[in-house]
Protein backbone atom coordinates (compact mmCIF):
# COMPACT_ATOMS: atom_id res chain seq x y z
CA UNK A 1 0.00 0.00 0.00
CA UNK A 2 2.66 2.19 0.93
CA UNK A 3 4.65 1.43 -2.52
CA UNK A 4 1.52 2.10 -3.72
CA UNK A 5 0.59 5.69 -2.93
CA UNK A 6 4.53 6.50 -3.46
CA UNK A 7 4.74 5.34 -7.39
CA UNK A 8 4.79 8.31 -10.14
CA UNK A 9 2.06 9.21 -11.68
CA UNK A 10 2.35 9.13 -15.28
CA UNK A 11 1.40 12.21 -17.51
CA UNK A 12 -0.99 11.46 -20.52
CA UNK A 13 -0.75 12.07 -23.99
CA UNK A 14 -3.82 13.76 -25.53
CA UNK A 15 -4.84 10.90 -27.82
CA UNK A 16 -4.65 8.41 -24.78
CA UNK A 17 -7.04 11.17 -22.73
CA UNK A 18 -9.19 11.07 -25.93
CA UNK A 19 -9.20 7.60 -26.25
CA UNK A 20 -9.82 6.39 -22.00
CA UNK A 21 -13.22 6.39 -20.44
CA UNK A 22 -13.04 9.06 -18.22
CA UNK A 23 -16.60 7.36 -16.23
CA UNK A 24 -14.25 4.44 -14.57
CA UNK A 25 -12.29 4.76 -11.48
CA UNK A 26 -10.16 2.04 -11.17
CA UNK A 27 -7.31 1.86 -8.51
CA UNK A 28 -4.75 0.58 -10.64
CA UNK A 29 -5.36 3.83 -13.67
CA UNK A 30 -2.77 5.83 -13.60
CA UNK A 31 -5.57 9.15 -13.41
CA UNK A 32 -6.11 9.90 -10.06
CA UNK A 33 -9.30 12.00 -9.55
CA UNK A 34 -10.39 13.40 -6.53
CA UNK A 35 -12.30 16.51 -4.93
CA UNK A 36 -10.79 19.83 -5.80
CA UNK A 37 -10.45 22.03 -2.59
CA UNK A 38 -9.84 25.40 -2.32
CA UNK A 39 -6.31 24.88 -1.60
CA UNK A 40 -6.02 23.53 -5.24
CA UNK A 41 -7.29 26.40 -7.11
CA UNK A 42 -5.17 29.68 -6.34
CA UNK A 43 -6.93 33.08 -5.24
CA UNK A 44 -7.29 35.55 -7.64
CA UNK A 45 -8.72 38.99 -5.94
CA UNK A 46 -8.76 42.39 -7.63
CA UNK A 47 -7.35 44.85 -5.13
CA UNK A 48 -8.58 48.49 -5.17
CA UNK A 49 -5.54 50.08 -3.45
CA UNK A 50 -1.93 48.13 -3.20
CA UNK A 51 -0.22 50.53 -1.87
CA UNK A 52 -0.34 49.88 2.46
CA UNK A 53 2.07 50.14 4.57
CA UNK A 54 3.00 46.31 4.62
CA UNK A 55 3.22 46.06 0.85
CA UNK A 56 5.75 48.92 0.95
CA UNK A 57 8.15 47.23 3.49
CA UNK A 58 7.79 44.13 1.63
CA UNK A 59 8.90 46.06 -1.75
CA UNK A 60 11.60 47.15 0.09
CA UNK A 61 13.03 43.92 1.42
CA UNK A 62 12.55 42.84 -2.44
CA UNK A 63 14.82 45.57 -3.51
CA UNK A 64 17.23 44.55 -0.95
CA UNK A 65 17.69 41.14 -1.82
CA UNK A 66 18.12 42.27 -5.63
CA UNK A 67 21.44 43.85 -4.72
CA UNK A 68 22.53 40.38 -3.10
CA UNK A 69 21.30 38.06 -6.24
CA UNK A 70 21.86 40.32 -9.41
CA UNK A 71 24.21 43.47 -8.64
CA UNK A 72 24.55 44.39 -12.46
CA UNK A 73 20.71 45.20 -12.37
CA UNK A 74 20.84 46.70 -9.29
CA UNK A 75 23.52 49.21 -10.37
CA UNK A 76 21.28 49.44 -13.78
CA UNK A 77 18.59 50.77 -11.60
CA UNK A 78 20.31 53.14 -9.44
CA UNK A 79 21.65 54.65 -12.93
CA UNK A 80 18.35 54.78 -14.41
CA UNK A 81 15.72 55.20 -11.83
CA UNK A 82 16.66 56.01 -8.71
CA UNK A 83 12.99 56.99 -7.13
CA UNK A 84 11.72 53.50 -7.70
CA UNK A 85 15.16 52.62 -5.02
CA UNK A 86 14.23 54.81 -2.67
CA UNK A 87 11.05 53.71 -1.54
CA UNK A 88 9.48 55.34 1.63
CA UNK A 89 6.28 54.46 3.39
CA UNK A 90 5.56 57.69 4.35
CA UNK A 91 4.68 58.50 0.78
CA UNK A 92 3.11 55.33 0.53
CA UNK A 93 0.62 56.22 3.32
CA UNK A 94 -0.04 60.08 2.11
CA UNK A 95 -0.88 58.49 -1.36
CA UNK A 96 -3.55 56.40 0.47
CA UNK A 97 -4.71 59.20 2.65
CA UNK A 98 -5.04 61.58 -0.39
CA UNK A 99 -6.64 58.71 -2.39
CA UNK A 100 -9.37 58.32 0.68
CA UNK A 101 -10.11 61.99 0.31
CA UNK A 102 -10.93 62.07 -3.04
CA UNK A 103 -13.04 59.04 -2.72
CA UNK A 104 -15.02 61.23 0.24
CA UNK A 105 -15.07 63.98 -1.49
CA UNK A 106 -16.41 62.50 -4.85
CA UNK A 107 -19.39 61.08 -2.74
CA UNK A 108 -20.17 64.24 -0.75
CA UNK A 109 -20.82 65.67 -4.16
CA UNK A 110 -22.82 62.71 -5.18
CA UNK A 111 -25.03 63.77 -2.17
CA UNK A 112 -25.35 66.87 -2.73
CA UNK A 113 -26.49 66.33 -6.13
CA UNK A 114 -29.21 64.37 -4.83
CA UNK A 115 -30.59 66.52 -2.14
CA UNK A 116 -30.56 69.34 -4.93
CA UNK A 117 -32.45 67.33 -7.67
CA UNK A 118 -34.74 66.03 -5.03
CA UNK A 119 -36.03 69.33 -3.45
CA UNK A 120 -36.73 72.37 -5.18
CA UNK A 121 -38.61 75.66 -4.50
CA UNK A 122 -42.07 76.12 -5.56
CA UNK A 123 -42.06 79.43 -7.78
CA UNK A 124 -45.21 81.03 -9.57
CA UNK A 125 -43.98 79.94 -12.65
CA UNK A 126 -43.79 76.28 -11.52
CA UNK A 127 -47.78 76.54 -10.62
CA UNK A 128 -48.78 78.51 -13.42
CA UNK A 129 -46.72 75.78 -15.70
CA UNK A 130 -48.65 72.96 -13.96
CA UNK A 131 -51.91 74.53 -13.74
CA UNK A 132 -51.43 74.61 -18.13
CA UNK A 133 -50.71 71.13 -18.07
CA UNK A 134 -53.86 69.94 -15.89
CA UNK A 135 -55.83 71.81 -18.12
CA UNK A 136 -54.71 70.60 -21.42
CA UNK A 137 -56.18 67.22 -22.18
CA UNK A 138 -54.65 64.06 -21.04
CA UNK A 139 -53.01 65.18 -18.41
CA UNK A 140 -49.55 62.59 -17.10
CA UNK A 141 -49.85 61.48 -13.11
CA UNK A 142 -46.10 63.14 -13.67
CA UNK A 143 -47.32 66.12 -12.87
CA UNK A 144 -50.63 65.21 -10.24
CA UNK A 145 -48.08 63.72 -8.08
CA UNK A 146 -45.65 67.26 -8.35
CA UNK A 147 -48.58 69.65 -7.77
CA UNK A 148 -49.74 67.34 -4.76
CA UNK A 149 -45.61 66.86 -3.26
CA UNK A 150 -46.15 70.61 -3.42
CA UNK A 151 -48.91 71.27 -1.82
CA UNK A 152 -48.10 68.75 0.89
CA UNK A 153 -44.83 70.65 1.63
CA UNK A 154 -46.62 74.06 1.91
CA UNK A 155 -49.54 72.34 4.19
CA UNK A 156 -46.33 70.77 6.67
CA UNK A 157 -44.60 74.56 6.69
CA UNK A 158 -47.73 76.65 7.44
CA UNK A 159 -50.26 74.33 9.13
CA UNK A 160 -48.10 72.47 11.07
CA UNK A 161 -47.20 73.19 14.91
CA UNK A 162 -43.90 71.68 15.10
CA UNK A 163 -41.63 71.68 12.11
CA UNK A 164 -39.53 68.57 12.15
CA UNK A 165 -36.49 68.32 10.63
CA UNK A 166 -36.59 64.93 9.02
CA UNK A 167 -40.09 65.44 7.49
CA UNK A 168 -38.97 68.37 6.59
CA UNK A 169 -36.16 66.76 4.71
CA UNK A 170 -37.84 64.21 3.50
CA UNK A 171 -40.03 66.79 1.61
CA UNK A 172 -39.94 66.95 -2.25
CA UNK A 173 -40.47 70.52 -2.38
CA UNK A 174 -39.78 73.80 -0.31
CA UNK A 175 -42.42 75.70 -0.48
CA UNK A 176 -41.85 79.67 1.58
CA UNK A 177 -43.36 82.13 0.10
CA UNK A 178 -47.56 82.62 0.77
CA UNK A 179 -48.85 83.82 -2.14
CA UNK A 180 -47.26 80.84 -4.07
CA UNK A 181 -49.03 78.43 -1.43
CA UNK A 182 -52.70 80.32 -2.13
CA UNK A 183 -52.38 80.14 -5.54
CA UNK A 184 -51.41 76.47 -5.47
CA UNK A 185 -53.82 75.68 -3.23
CA UNK A 186 -56.68 77.83 -5.31
CA UNK A 187 -55.19 75.76 -8.52
CA UNK A 188 -55.27 72.13 -6.69
CA UNK A 189 -58.65 72.98 -5.30
CA UNK A 190 -59.95 74.12 -8.40
CA UNK A 191 -58.82 71.11 -10.90
CA UNK A 192 -56.98 68.18 -9.37
CA UNK A 193 -60.77 66.80 -8.10
CA UNK A 194 -62.20 66.37 -11.69
CA UNK A 195 -58.66 65.19 -12.40
CA UNK A 196 -58.07 62.01 -10.21
CA UNK A 197 -59.45 58.61 -10.61
CA UNK A 198 -62.13 57.33 -8.03
CA UNK A 199 -63.62 54.79 -9.39
CA UNK A 200 -60.75 52.69 -6.63
CA UNK A 201 -63.60 49.76 -6.54
CA UNK A 202 -63.13 48.35 -10.23
CA UNK A 203 -59.56 46.45 -10.27
CA UNK A 204 -58.60 47.05 -13.15
CA UNK A 205 -58.04 50.91 -12.86
CA UNK A 206 -54.36 50.72 -12.89
CA UNK A 207 -54.57 55.15 -12.26
CA UNK A 208 -56.21 54.62 -9.32
CA UNK A 209 -53.46 51.80 -8.06
CA UNK A 210 -51.00 53.79 -9.26
CA UNK A 211 -52.04 57.41 -7.63
CA UNK A 212 -53.31 56.01 -4.43
CA UNK A 213 -50.11 56.78 -2.50
CA UNK A 214 -50.77 60.42 -3.43
CA UNK A 215 -53.91 60.75 -3.43
CA UNK A 216 -53.86 59.83 -0.01
CA UNK A 217 -50.99 62.18 0.78
CA UNK A 218 -53.91 64.89 -0.97
CA UNK A 219 -56.93 64.39 0.90
CA UNK A 220 -55.13 63.59 4.24
CA UNK A 221 -53.63 67.59 3.39
CA UNK A 222 -57.62 68.83 3.17
CA UNK A 223 -58.43 67.31 5.98
CA UNK A 224 -55.36 69.16 7.62
CA UNK A 225 -56.73 72.47 5.81
CA UNK A 226 -60.45 71.80 7.25
CA UNK A 227 -59.34 71.39 10.88
CA UNK A 228 -56.87 74.30 10.91
CA UNK A 229 -58.43 76.95 8.48
CA UNK A 230 -60.81 79.47 9.93
CA UNK A 231 -61.32 82.11 6.62
CA UNK A 232 -65.29 80.78 5.60
CA UNK A 233 -64.52 81.24 1.51
CA UNK A 234 -61.16 79.02 1.52
CA UNK A 235 -63.02 76.37 4.19
CA UNK A 236 -65.82 75.96 1.66
CA UNK A 237 -63.18 75.95 -1.49
CA UNK A 238 -61.84 72.86 0.16
CA UNK A 239 -65.41 71.10 0.84
CA UNK A 240 -66.05 71.39 -2.31
CA UNK A 241 -62.85 69.18 -3.18
CA UNK A 242 -63.47 66.88 -0.51
CA UNK A 243 -67.03 66.17 -1.71
CA UNK A 244 -65.71 65.47 -4.89
CA UNK A 245 -63.61 62.93 -3.27
CA UNK A 246 -65.67 61.59 -0.87
CA UNK A 247 -65.40 58.19 -3.61
CA UNK A 248 -61.64 58.17 -1.94
CA UNK A 249 -62.14 58.70 1.30
CA UNK A 250 -64.58 55.55 1.63
CA UNK A 251 -61.48 53.57 -0.10
CA UNK A 252 -59.63 54.34 3.12
CA UNK A 253 -61.72 53.57 6.06
CA UNK A 254 -59.33 55.40 8.79
CA UNK A 255 -59.63 58.79 6.73
CA UNK A 256 -63.44 58.34 6.19
CA UNK A 257 -63.88 58.26 10.20
CA UNK A 258 -61.83 61.48 10.58
CA UNK A 259 -63.47 63.43 7.98
CA UNK A 260 -67.14 62.50 9.49
CA UNK A 261 -65.35 63.98 12.92
CA UNK A 262 -64.29 67.30 10.96
CA UNK A 263 -67.69 67.42 9.01
CA UNK A 264 -69.88 67.15 12.02
CA UNK A 265 -67.45 69.58 14.09
CA UNK A 266 -68.01 72.67 10.67
CA UNK A 267 -71.95 71.09 10.68
CA UNK A 268 -71.88 72.97 14.48
CA UNK A 269 -69.94 76.23 13.57
CA UNK A 270 -70.79 79.74 13.41
CA UNK A 271 -71.21 80.27 9.23
CA UNK A 272 -73.97 79.38 7.71
CA UNK A 273 -71.93 78.72 4.12
CA UNK A 274 -69.65 76.33 6.37
CA UNK A 275 -72.34 74.41 7.97
CA UNK A 276 -74.42 73.72 4.58
CA UNK A 277 -70.92 72.69 2.62
CA UNK A 278 -70.10 70.21 5.58
CA UNK A 279 -73.93 68.73 5.54
CA UNK A 280 -73.57 68.15 1.67
CA UNK A 281 -70.63 66.36 2.49
CA UNK A 282 -71.93 64.03 4.97
CA UNK A 283 -74.75 63.78 2.67
CA UNK A 284 -72.32 62.24 0.01
CA UNK A 285 -70.68 59.91 2.47
CA UNK A 286 -73.25 58.50 2.95
CA UNK A 287 -74.39 57.90 -0.36
CA UNK A 288 -71.18 56.26 -1.33
CA UNK A 289 -71.39 54.45 2.32
CA UNK A 290 -75.04 53.55 3.32
CA UNK A 291 -73.58 51.62 6.56
CA UNK A 292 -72.03 55.06 7.65
CA UNK A 293 -75.49 56.91 7.70
CA UNK A 294 -75.83 55.64 11.80
CA UNK A 295 -72.70 56.63 12.89
CA UNK A 296 -73.21 59.63 11.58
CA UNK A 297 -76.43 60.58 12.92
CA UNK A 298 -75.40 59.82 16.04
CA UNK A 299 -72.71 62.12 16.20
CA UNK A 300 -74.86 64.79 14.63
CA UNK A 301 -77.49 64.07 16.67
CA UNK A 302 -75.33 64.32 20.21
CA UNK A 303 -73.69 67.90 18.27
CA UNK A 304 -76.73 69.55 18.31
CA UNK A 305 -78.07 68.61 21.88
CA UNK A 306 -74.96 69.99 23.04
CA UNK A 307 -75.02 73.06 21.20
CA UNK A 308 -78.60 73.72 21.80
CA UNK A 309 -78.46 75.62 24.71
CA UNK A 310 -76.41 78.69 23.47
CA UNK A 311 -77.71 78.61 19.21
CA UNK A 312 -80.37 80.93 18.00
CA UNK A 313 -83.26 79.57 16.43
CA UNK A 314 -82.24 80.21 12.55
CA UNK A 315 -79.14 78.04 13.63
CA UNK A 316 -81.04 75.23 15.25
CA UNK A 317 -83.37 75.38 12.08
CA UNK A 318 -80.75 74.96 9.82
CA UNK A 319 -78.88 72.05 12.46
CA UNK A 320 -82.49 70.94 12.44
CA UNK A 321 -83.65 70.48 9.10
CA UNK A 322 -80.24 69.31 7.16
CA UNK A 323 -80.77 66.40 10.02
CA UNK A 324 -83.61 65.21 9.16
CA UNK A 325 -83.11 65.13 5.56
CA UNK A 326 -80.03 62.83 6.59
CA UNK A 327 -82.10 60.51 8.60
CA UNK A 328 -84.95 60.29 5.92
CA UNK A 329 -82.13 58.69 3.32
CA UNK A 330 -82.87 55.38 5.12
CA UNK A 331 -86.38 55.41 6.52
CA UNK A 332 -86.03 52.29 8.53
CA UNK A 333 -82.81 53.04 10.15
CA UNK A 334 -84.14 56.68 10.90
CA UNK A 335 -87.07 54.10 12.79
CA UNK A 336 -85.11 52.12 14.65
CA UNK A 337 -82.85 55.17 15.88
CA UNK A 338 -85.91 57.22 16.69
CA UNK A 339 -87.59 54.73 18.80
CA UNK A 340 -84.48 54.12 20.83
CA UNK A 341 -83.58 58.31 21.26
CA UNK A 342 -87.47 59.13 22.08
CA UNK A 343 -87.77 56.74 24.39
CA UNK A 344 -84.47 57.92 25.91
CA UNK A 345 -86.68 61.19 26.38
CA UNK A 346 -89.25 59.14 27.95
CA UNK A 347 -87.24 57.75 30.24
CA UNK A 348 -85.96 61.15 31.20
CA UNK A 349 -89.72 62.82 31.45
CA UNK A 350 -90.59 59.72 33.59
CA UNK A 351 -87.88 60.55 36.40
CA UNK A 352 -88.45 64.11 36.52
CA UNK A 353 -92.51 63.18 37.50
CA UNK A 354 -91.10 60.47 39.99
CA UNK A 355 -88.21 62.38 41.90
CA UNK A 356 -90.63 65.27 42.18
CA UNK A 357 -86.98 67.56 42.65
CA UNK A 358 -85.90 70.40 40.88
CA UNK A 359 -82.88 69.13 40.00
CA UNK A 360 -84.95 66.30 37.61
CA UNK A 361 -86.78 68.92 36.31
CA UNK A 362 -83.89 70.80 34.72
CA UNK A 363 -82.97 68.20 32.27
CA UNK A 364 -86.20 68.44 31.24
CA UNK A 365 -87.38 71.84 30.88
CA UNK A 366 -84.22 73.06 29.08
CA UNK A 367 -83.28 73.73 25.32
CA UNK A 368 -81.72 70.76 24.91
CA UNK A 369 -84.82 68.62 25.43
CA UNK A 370 -86.97 70.96 23.31
CA UNK A 371 -84.58 70.80 20.47
CA UNK A 372 -84.64 67.33 20.84
CA UNK A 373 -88.63 67.11 20.34
CA UNK A 374 -88.39 69.62 17.68
CA UNK A 375 -86.47 67.15 15.70
CA UNK A 376 -88.41 64.42 15.93
CA UNK A 377 -91.52 66.14 15.36
CA UNK A 378 -90.02 67.63 12.14
CA UNK A 379 -89.09 63.98 11.34
CA UNK A 380 -92.05 62.53 12.05
CA UNK A 381 -94.42 65.12 10.07
CA UNK A 382 -93.02 64.81 6.98
CA UNK A 383 -92.61 61.25 7.25
CA UNK A 384 -95.79 59.32 6.92
CA UNK A 385 -93.50 56.06 7.55
CA UNK A 386 -93.14 57.17 10.87
CA UNK A 387 -96.45 57.13 11.90
CA UNK A 388 -96.13 54.81 15.22
CA UNK A 389 -93.81 57.24 16.63
CA UNK A 390 -96.87 59.84 16.51
CA UNK A 391 -98.49 58.72 19.84
CA UNK A 392 -95.76 58.36 22.18
CA UNK A 393 -93.75 61.57 21.10
CA UNK A 394 -97.01 63.21 21.66
CA UNK A 395 -97.61 61.73 24.95
CA UNK A 396 -94.10 62.97 25.95
CA UNK A 397 -94.81 66.87 24.65
CA UNK A 398 -98.17 66.87 26.59
CA UNK A 399 -96.49 64.80 29.82
CA UNK A 400 -93.56 67.94 29.74
CA UNK A 401 -96.41 70.75 29.69
CA UNK A 402 -97.86 69.64 32.54
CA UNK A 403 -95.07 68.96 34.69
CA UNK A 404 -94.55 72.85 35.25
CA UNK A 405 -98.27 74.20 34.41
CA UNK A 406 -96.56 77.81 36.14
CA UNK A 407 -96.78 80.69 34.20
CA UNK A 408 -93.19 81.47 34.51
CA UNK A 409 -93.17 78.27 31.80
CA UNK A 410 -95.95 79.77 29.53
CA UNK A 411 -92.90 80.21 26.87
CA UNK A 412 -91.81 76.66 26.92
CA UNK A 413 -95.83 75.34 26.59
CA UNK A 414 -96.05 77.45 23.55
CA UNK A 415 -92.99 75.99 21.93
CA UNK A 416 -94.52 72.53 22.58
CA UNK A 417 -97.54 73.53 20.92
CA UNK A 418 -96.13 75.09 18.29
CA UNK A 419 -94.01 71.64 17.18
CA UNK A 420 -97.02 69.93 17.56
CA UNK A 421 -99.41 71.64 15.06
CA UNK A 422 -97.79 70.57 11.91
CA UNK A 423 -97.55 67.07 13.87
CA UNK A 424 -101.07 66.46 14.49
CA UNK A 425 -102.00 68.44 10.60
CA UNK A 426 -99.76 66.11 8.78
CA UNK A 427 -101.13 62.55 10.22
CA UNK A 428 -104.59 64.07 10.75
CA UNK A 429 -104.38 63.72 14.35
CA UNK A 430 -106.33 64.90 16.82
CA UNK A 431 -104.73 66.53 19.79
CA UNK A 432 -106.43 68.87 22.88
CA UNK A 433 -104.29 71.96 22.74
CA UNK A 434 -107.15 74.48 23.07
CA UNK A 435 -107.39 73.87 26.90
CA UNK A 436 -103.62 74.71 26.86
CA UNK A 437 -103.73 77.13 24.80
CA UNK A 438 -107.01 79.07 26.79
CA UNK A 439 -105.16 78.24 30.11
CA UNK A 440 -102.45 80.90 29.19
CA UNK A 441 -105.48 83.77 28.07
CA UNK A 442 -107.22 83.21 31.55
CA UNK A 443 -104.10 83.30 33.64
CA UNK A 444 -104.84 86.79 35.73
CA UNK A 445 -101.25 88.29 35.05
CA UNK A 446 -100.31 91.12 37.78
CA UNK A 447 -101.86 94.60 36.63
CA UNK A 448 -99.79 96.40 39.70
CA UNK A 449 -96.47 98.01 39.40
CA UNK A 450 -96.31 96.90 36.16
CA UNK A 451 -92.83 98.14 34.09
CA UNK A 452 -92.53 98.54 30.65
CA UNK A 453 -89.96 97.86 28.01
CA UNK A 454 -88.78 96.20 25.33
CA UNK A 455 -90.56 92.96 24.26
CA UNK A 456 -88.96 89.56 25.31
CA UNK A 457 -88.13 87.23 22.20
CA UNK A 458 -90.30 84.12 22.97
CA UNK A 459 -88.18 82.19 20.48
CA UNK A 460 -85.09 82.32 22.50
CA UNK A 461 -87.42 81.88 25.89
CA UNK A 462 -88.08 79.28 27.53
CA UNK A 463 -88.60 80.37 31.45
CA UNK A 464 -89.94 83.81 32.40
CA UNK A 465 -88.81 85.59 35.75
CA UNK A 466 -90.80 87.39 38.42
CA UNK A 467 -89.78 90.51 37.08
CA UNK A 468 -90.74 89.58 33.50
CA UNK A 469 -93.88 88.79 34.43
CA UNK A 470 -94.73 92.25 35.72
CA UNK A 471 -93.90 93.43 32.50
CA UNK A 472 -96.28 94.76 30.52
CA UNK A 473 -95.03 94.16 26.80
CA UNK A 474 -94.10 90.33 28.39
CA UNK A 475 -97.62 89.60 28.63
CA UNK A 476 -98.73 91.27 25.79
CA UNK A 477 -96.77 88.49 23.89
CA UNK A 478 -97.72 85.79 25.72
CA UNK A 479 -101.48 86.82 24.88
CA UNK A 480 -100.58 87.24 21.67
CA UNK A 481 -98.72 84.23 20.50
CA UNK A 482 -101.28 82.06 22.41
CA UNK A 483 -103.98 83.65 20.04
CA UNK A 484 -102.11 82.92 17.09
CA UNK A 485 -101.99 79.09 17.88
CA UNK A 486 -105.10 78.80 18.96
CA UNK A 487 -106.47 80.40 15.29
CA UNK A 488 -104.10 78.29 13.67
CA UNK A 489 -105.31 75.04 15.74
CA UNK A 490 -108.63 75.60 15.00
CA UNK A 491 -108.30 76.12 11.07
CA UNK A 492 -106.50 72.98 10.70
CA UNK A 493 -109.65 71.70 12.19
CA UNK A 494 -112.11 73.38 10.31
CA UNK A 495 -112.26 70.66 7.96
CA UNK A 496 -113.40 68.08 10.18
CA UNK A 497 -116.87 67.05 10.33
CA UNK A 498 -117.52 66.87 13.95
CA UNK A 499 -116.11 70.88 13.99
CA UNK A 500 -119.25 72.42 15.08
CA UNK A 501 -119.34 70.38 18.37
CA UNK A 502 -116.16 70.40 18.88
CA UNK A 503 -115.88 73.99 19.01
CA UNK A 504 -118.75 74.91 21.36
CA UNK A 505 -117.02 74.55 24.91
CA UNK A 506 -113.93 76.58 22.95
CA UNK A 507 -116.75 79.55 22.07
CA UNK A 508 -118.14 79.45 25.88
CA UNK A 509 -114.82 79.85 27.09
CA UNK A 510 -113.72 82.71 24.55
CA UNK A 511 -116.69 84.56 25.23
CA UNK A 512 -115.56 84.50 28.99
CA UNK A 513 -111.90 85.15 28.40
CA UNK A 514 -113.46 88.32 26.78
CA UNK A 515 -115.87 89.52 29.68
CA UNK A 516 -112.61 89.61 31.84
CA UNK A 517 -110.07 90.92 30.23
CA UNK A 518 -109.07 94.35 30.42
CA UNK A 519 -106.69 94.36 27.59
CA UNK A 520 -108.11 95.96 24.36
CA UNK A 521 -106.82 94.58 21.58
CA UNK A 522 -107.40 91.05 23.12
CA UNK A 523 -111.02 91.93 23.82
CA UNK A 524 -111.80 92.94 19.85
CA UNK A 525 -109.93 89.90 18.70
CA UNK A 526 -111.29 87.34 20.34
CA UNK A 527 -115.27 88.78 19.78
CA UNK A 528 -113.99 88.38 16.12
CA UNK A 529 -112.67 84.88 16.12
CA UNK A 530 -115.80 83.76 17.98
CA UNK A 531 -117.86 85.34 14.83
CA UNK A 532 -115.94 83.44 12.64
CA UNK A 533 -116.20 80.27 14.28
CA UNK A 534 -120.00 80.44 14.47
CA UNK A 535 -119.95 81.44 10.77
CA UNK A 536 -117.49 78.14 9.65
CA UNK A 537 -119.93 76.05 12.04
CA UNK A 538 -122.86 76.94 9.73
CA UNK A 539 -121.81 76.80 7.07
CA UNK A 540 -120.44 73.10 8.07
CA UNK A 541 -123.93 72.17 9.34
CA UNK A 542 -125.34 73.19 6.20
CA UNK A 543 -123.10 71.06 4.06
CA UNK A 544 -122.98 68.29 6.77
CA UNK A 545 -127.04 68.16 6.58
CA UNK A 546 -126.59 67.30 2.34
CA UNK A 547 -125.32 63.93 3.45
CA UNK A 548 -126.66 60.79 2.60
CA UNK A 549 -124.00 58.89 5.21
CA UNK A 550 -124.00 58.92 8.62
CA UNK A 551 -121.29 59.48 10.94
CA UNK A 552 -119.98 55.56 11.40
CA UNK A 553 -119.50 55.33 7.53
CA UNK A 554 -115.64 56.04 7.89
CA UNK A 555 -114.50 56.11 4.56
CA UNK A 556 -116.78 58.07 2.99
CA UNK A 557 -116.36 60.19 6.46
CA UNK A 558 -113.02 60.81 5.02
CA UNK A 559 -113.54 61.44 1.41
CA UNK A 560 -115.54 64.47 2.25
CA UNK A 561 -112.98 65.78 4.66
CA UNK A 562 -110.33 65.57 2.05
CA UNK A 563 -112.56 67.33 -0.15
CA UNK A 564 -113.41 70.05 2.75
CA UNK A 565 -109.53 70.81 3.35
CA UNK A 566 -108.99 71.85 -0.30
CA UNK A 567 -112.36 74.59 0.23
CA UNK A 568 -111.99 78.16 2.06
CA UNK A 569 -114.18 79.07 4.79
CA UNK A 570 -114.75 82.09 6.84
CA UNK A 571 -111.65 80.69 9.20
CA UNK A 572 -109.08 80.26 6.97
CA UNK A 573 -109.98 83.89 5.17
CA UNK A 574 -109.55 85.25 8.87
CA UNK A 575 -106.30 83.66 9.43
CA UNK A 576 -104.92 84.74 5.92
CA UNK A 577 -105.71 88.35 6.93
CA UNK A 578 -104.43 88.32 10.51
CA UNK A 579 -101.14 87.11 9.21
CA UNK A 580 -100.91 90.14 6.49
CA UNK A 581 -101.80 92.00 9.61
CA UNK A 582 -98.84 90.73 11.49
CA UNK A 583 -96.18 91.28 8.18
CA UNK A 584 -97.40 94.12 8.04
CA UNK A 585 -96.25 95.88 12.04
CA UNK A 586 -93.21 93.72 11.91
CA UNK A 587 -92.21 95.71 8.92
CA UNK A 588 -93.48 99.02 10.44
CA UNK A 589 -91.67 98.22 13.72
CA UNK A 590 -88.12 97.33 11.58
CA UNK A 591 -88.54 101.09 10.14
CA UNK A 592 -88.88 102.83 13.33
CA UNK A 593 -85.81 100.55 14.72
CA UNK A 594 -84.03 101.90 11.44
CA UNK A 595 -84.92 105.05 11.74
CA UNK A 596 -83.94 105.57 15.12
CA UNK A 597 -80.55 104.06 14.89
CA UNK A 598 -80.23 106.78 12.04
CA UNK A 599 -81.04 109.40 14.21
CA UNK A 600 -78.89 108.66 16.86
Amino acid sequence: MAARGKRKRRRLTVDELLASDLTQSDDDDDVITGDVTTEDVPHVKKRKHDNSPSTAATHKSDLANLAQSDPEFYQFLLSEDRELLEFNEDDVSDDLNQSDEAEDLNQSDDEATTLVTKKGIVTQQMVKKWEKSITKDGVSSHHISDIIEALHSGVCHYLSSAHDPDETNALSYTLNDGQVFNSLLSTSLRLLPSHLPTSHTSHRNKAWKKLKPTIKIFITDLLKLLEQLTDASLLCAVLRAVRSLVACYVAMGKLLKQLIKVLVKLWTGDDDLVRIGAFLCLRQVIQHSPQSLEPVVKQLYLSLVSSARFSGPEKMKLLQTSLVELIRMDVSTGYQMGFVYIRQLAISLRNAHTSGQSKAWQPVLSWQFLRCLQLWAQLVSEEQSLEPLVYPLVQICLSCVMLQTKANYFPLRLHIIRLLLPLAKSHDYYVPLATLLLEVMEYKYPTKSLTTGKPVAMETTIRLSKQLLHNRAVQSRLLDTSYELLLEYLCDLSHTIAFPELVVPIVLRLNKVAKTTKVSWLNRQLKQLVTKLDNTSDQLVQDRSKLSFGPGDLKQVQQWESGRKKKDNPLKQFLLSWRQMKELEKSDSKEEISEGDSDT
